[in-house]
């Protein structure tokens, strides 16, 4: 998920299976559970400028805002 994370070309990713560990998000991006989940904390960061939707996901983990 990290390398999707970085290619600025991804508009939306879809979870394949659920996630282990934290996730920091500090782009632009939709994220498309499929009803997966992440297993650990979600960051987000500079979402005055970013636009990031979390769909279809359970997060189990806090949900940090830098």
């Amino acid at each position: 998920m990290n390398a999707l994370l970085a290619d600025n070309s991804v508009a939306v990713i879809y979870l394949g299976a659920d996630i282990l560990g934290s996730v920091t998000i500090d782009r632009s991006v939709t994220i498309d559970g499929q009803g997966k989940q992440i297993n650990g904390d979600v960051t987000l960061k500079n979402t005055a400028q970013n636009n990031i939707t979390l769909k279809n996901v359970t997060v189990n983990g806090q949900a940090i805002t830098e």
